[in-house]
Order: structure tokens, then C-alpha cells, then sequence
């Protein structure tokens, strides 16, 4: 028996040692050795005469990766090929094919800039937002107040009450200010902006005995009153985490357009919306899942079409603060910030992280010849942290898949 093999569990000697010809899905909590099972499998195929560039093992981060290389050259009695590996994480892996396919993948040359978070919040805001004044206060207001905890936006709604009594109450402020912080515990009323001010002018009317309080673009002002000092520079981050939200969900800008001009349907009567899609969308949503379109599973595409666009059931109900022609332009807003930063990146050959992986999974998607070069060139892959795959790291994963390999992963269902 290999010696790396007498130091495993029996657990783990049975994951190791299993069929290298079938797939394995290790599930295990923290703290068991999954990671230790991942690399003494990749040890064990190198022992089955499996060359370094015909498995691929893929990591999280750059520090995981040099780690399972160092693990696994101690414990091999083959030597591991470093320069001809495949063990990295899911964005160095991309960046390779890429850069090995830069024609197919639409770059000028294999030269083209991998960016980092930091440089690419400088680029959107140095570049974009700077250049072509798309972030006005509308946008900032609606981005905030969206993003906001429940505790910042109680803050935000108390402080609104309190300038409404500063600016329209009479003398005795303290008492009004505490007579509308009491009627608003007991009048939940606060679904959206229109009906919070309209609770705002009624019972200060009726606090401050005044009758004059009727104009609303004030009120909106106070409002809408974030905090200015961290509101910029919050937005910017937000606008930023949000790019890469849909790129890492295979959404691009126009699909992102495609999505806000359909999303709303407004049934006045209630003051609630749902959610109506262009059948083009529909399909662009279950292409990229791989299902099919029909009557039985519509409420399954409104379902994964809210949580695509609104993230949460949260941020869907402060979104619904803002009536649906404040929402619609402040979509297409964001749309026109997010296809200016993806033509400048396309433009000047720059790759950020979400885009390393979308644009590969796009070039593998279209290019047959080329993804089956690499599915018959990577006979195994082994898979670290499998639970903390995103949508696309799955996907992409999926299109490497066919009859003639076979998958190692390793997750903690728990996490």
C-alpha cells in the first residue's frame, strides 16, 4: 500500500481509493480532512500513471493552491510538473484558457490586463463614472436606501420624522416628535415612500395644528436624506459588488436590460407588483439553467428571476419603497453605468475576476472544438469546497463534464 494511503481514516482511505472510472462526492463537516482527501487523491492518480496536465484541481484562493501543490509533491513518490499543472483557483484557470485561446476568445493578443477588486473600483469610478456623470443623486438615494439594514433604515425613518417636526412642527417638538414615534408603532403603514410621507403630513397636521404642510417635493428631500459622507463612496462599492453579482451569474448588460424592462407589472389596486418577462428573457434564464421552457415551471421562473434581480426578499421590499417609474430609471441608470464599464473593458482588453470566468464558460459554450480539446484533456477533476460554488463556477464546471471524465468533490452540506 502507498505509503500517504496508511494515513488516512477509513473514511478517507474509501473516498482515496475509490473507482478512479466514477464520479465521488465527499461530503464531510469541518475539521474532518476533506482537503487531505482531495490531495491524496490527486497523489493516487498520479500513482495510476495520470500525467499533472491531465487532472485539474481547482482551489478558492491563490494561497489554497500553492498549498495543495506543496501537500501533494511531499506525500507523491511522482514528481509534480508545476509548470504543466492545472492546481489553482477557478479564476487562474480561466485566465490560462484564455490567454492559450485569446484569439478565439475575441482579445488582441495574450497580453490582455487581469485586474483586482481594487482595480477595478479605481477603473469604474476614474473611467466611467467620472467621465460620463452617470452616478447623480437619484441613483445614489435609490442604492443606499435598497442596500440599507433593517436597523439603518429605522435610524433613516426616525431621523426623517424628526426633521419633519424640526421643519414643520410647532413649539412643543419633543411631544410631537414622540406622539408620531407612537403612531407609527401602532400604524405599520411604511410600504412605500409615497405612503410614509402621506403618514408624515397627516399626523403632523394633526399634531402641530398646522394645515399649510403640501409640498411634497420637501418631504421627499427629507426623505430621502441619507448620510452624504459615506453615501458616494457606498454606491460606488455597491454598483461595483453588483456588476460582478450579475457577471457571476452569466448575466450581461443587455440581458440586465432585457430583465428591467420586463420585470414590473403594476395592479394598482393593491399597490403590490408582480413579475412579467419577454420570452426572449425567459429563455436567456433557462438556457443557462439547462431547462426547458413550459406551462409547469413558470412559477419556478418568476421565483429564479426575483432572486437573480433583487437578491433577497429584502432588498425587493425596499426597492418597493420606490414607485415603479423611480425603480425603472434607476435600472437604467445602472444599465447604462454597466455596459459603458463592459465596452471599456472590452475595448482595452481588461479582465476583472467575474469576467476571467464568464468570458471563458462563453468561450467554451460557442466553441465546441475547443471545449471538447478540454474535456478530453482533463480525465479528472478534483473540486475543493465544492458547497461554496456560485452559479457559474457550477456551470462552468457542468460544460466540462462529458462521459469520458470524472469529477472529485469535496463540500460540507453545512456550510
Amino acid at each position: 500500500m502507498l505509503d500517504f494511503l496508511h494515513e488516512l481514516n477509513k473514511e478517507q482511505y474509501a473516498a482515496v481509493s475509490s473507482d478512479i472510472n466514477k464520479h465521488m462526492l465527499v461530503i464531510a463537516g469541518a475539521g474532518t480532512g476533506k482537503t487531505k482527501a482531495l490531495v491524496s487523491r490527486y497523489a493516487f492518480l498520479m500513482e495510476n500513471h495520470f500525467a499533472t496536465d491531465r487532472i485539474m484541481a481547482i482551489t478558492f484562493t491563490k494561497k489554497a493552491a500553492e498549498e495543495m501543490q506543496q501537500r501533494i509533491s511531499k506525500i507523491s513518490r511522482q514528481k509534480l510538473h508545476y509548470h504543466n499543472s492545472w492546481i489553482a483557483n477557478f479564476h487562474r484557470i480561466a485566465n490560462k484558457i484564455l490567454r492559450d485561446n485569446y484569439k478565439a476568445a475575441n482579445f488582441d493578443s495574450d497580453n490582455f490586463r487581469l485586474i483586482d477588486r481594487n482595480e477595478q473600483k479605481t477603473l469604474l469610478k476614474n473611467e466611467i463614472l467620472s467621465n460620463e456623470n452617470l452616478l447623480d443623486a437619484d441613483l445614489i438615494n435609490f442604492i443606499t436606501i435598497c442596500n440599507e439594514s433593517e436597523n439603518e433604515r429605522q435610524k433613516r425613518l426616525q431621523n426623517f420624522y424628526d426633521n419633519v417636526i424640526n421643519n414643520f412642527g410647532n413649539d412643543n417638538k419633543e411631544n410631537q416628535k414622540i406622539q408620531l414615534v407612537e403612531y407609527k408603532k401602532e400604524n405599520k403603514q411604511e410600504n412605500n415612500k409615497a405612503e410614509i410621507i402621506d403618514i408624515a403630513t397627516q399626523q403632523i397636521t394633526n399634531i402641530s395644528n398646522i394645515s399649510n404642510i403640501s409640498n411634497s417635493t420637501d418631504l421627499e428631500k427629507l426623505f430621502l436624506d441619507v448620510d452624504k459622507s459615506t453615501a458616494d463612496a457606498f454606491a460606488l462599492k455597491q454598483i461595483l459588488e453588483d456588476i460582478n453579482y450579475f457577471k457571476e451569474l452569466g448575466i450581461r448588460a443587455d440581458d440586465y436590460l432585457l430583465l428591467a424592462n420586463n420585470q414590473y407589472v403594476e395592479t394598482t389596486s393593491q399597490n403590490k407588483y408582480t413579475i412579467e418577462f419577454l420570452s426572449d428573457y425567459a429563455n436567456l434564464i433557462y438556457q443557462f439553467n439547462n431547462c426547458e421552457i413550459n406551462e409547469t415551471n413558470s412559477e419556478k421562473l418568476n421565483k429564479l428571476t426575483l432572486e437573480l434581480f433583487f437578491k433577497g426578499e429584502n432588498k425587493l421590499n425596499m426597492q418597493n419603497i420606490f414607485n415603479t417609474q423611480e425603480r425603472m430609471n434607476c435600472y437604467k441608470k445602472f444599465y447604462t453605468i454597466y455596459k459603458a464599464y463592459e465596452n471599456y473593458c472590452f475595448q482595452n482588453d481588461i479582465v476583472d475576476f467575474s469576467e476571467s470566468l464568464l468570458r471563458c464558460y462563453e468561450l467554451l459554450r460557442k466553441n465546441k472544438l475547443l471545449l471538447n480539446k478540454y474535456q478530453q484533456q482533463f480525465k479528472h477533476i478534483l473540486i475543493d469546497e465544492f458547497q461554496d460554488t456560485n452559479q457559474l463556477q457550477y456551470r462552468w464546471l457542468a460544460l466540462l463534464c462529458n462521459n469520458e471524465n470524472y469529477f472529485f468533490a469535496v463540500g460540507d452540506d453545512d456550510q
